[in-house]
């Protein structure tokens, strides 16, 4: 159920992915699923973060953290890296709320987790919204520090790109419109 609700997003069909969701949770409280319901209740938090509904998402991601924390799952370290991309992700929630320091907290809190476990994923994620967060507060030469730090943790090409991209947009504001061509 959770990647055909990735499918759908990506198709663009927010609508479809989310009633997915919300059928799959509903399954999870009849059978107590509680590893699904914390994958389940993260992929609605993206739903509602790109539908642009920041404060329902941070509900839902801080719900999936708490299921991932749950000392009852088996701790393979699976459930641990899932809950430091929740830290991100709640990060990237505050961050879109205007909350910089509270996204701040929950960034550095994941990058120290992801770190520990060697989930160089979530830790392109972290660096990625700390280059985001200077770039809103102006700071472009930080910024680019962290987009540049993000590029050796990237795990696909789709993070290379981005963090390309980043630079570039940051090229541009610099008003380095060579940079930027080239990023």
């Amino acid at each position: 159920m959770v990647y055909i609700s990735i499918a759908q997003r990506t198709l663009g069909d927010i609508t479809k992915s989310s009633q997915i969701i919300l059928e799959g949770l509903k399954l999870t409280e009849r059978h107590s699923m509680m590893e699904l319901k914390g994958s389940l209740l993260a992929q609605l938090g993206v739903n509602y973060s790109e539908s642009g509904d920041y404060q329902k998402s941070l509900e839902l991601y801080k719900r999936a953290k708490e299921i991932f924390d749950n000392e009852n799952l088996k701790d393979d370290g699976y459930h641990r890296e899932l809950s430091a991309w929740m830290e991100e992700t709640i990060g990237s929630a505050y961050f879109n709320l205007r909350q910089i320091d509270s996204a701040n907290y929950y960034c550095r809190l994941s990058y120290s987790h992801s770190a520990d476990l060697n989930a160089s994923w979530v830790q392109y994620l972290c660096l990625n919204l700390f280059g985001e967060m200077e770039r809103s507060k102006k700071n472009l030469e930080r910024s680019l520090y962290y987009y540049r730090l993000s590029l050796p943790v990237a795990v696909d090409a789709h993070f290379i790109y981005l963090a390309y991209n980043n630079m570039a947009m940051v090229f541009r504001q610099m008003d380095n419109k060579d940079s930027s061509i080239y990023f």
